[in-house]
């Protein structure tokens, strides 16, 4: 990971776990939000083909 805004992250293996950052708060019910993430590769590994996100 390179860095990230709004959330703190995570890796285990190639799964990376995005969760609130202590500073935002709680969203009530029907609220909505965003967050991102910068990335770096290895010289030669391939690019994410697909991305899978779960709310929890």
């Amino acid at each position: 990971m390179a860095g990230s805004w709004n959330a703190t992250l995570t890796t285990s293996g190639q799964t990376v776990t995005a969760r609130n950052a202590g500073y935002n708060g709680n969203l009530g019910a029907g609220g909505s939000t965003g967050f991102g993430f910068q990335v770096t590769r290895p010289g030669g590994t391939a690019t994410v083909s697909s991305y899978t996100c779960a709310a929890t």
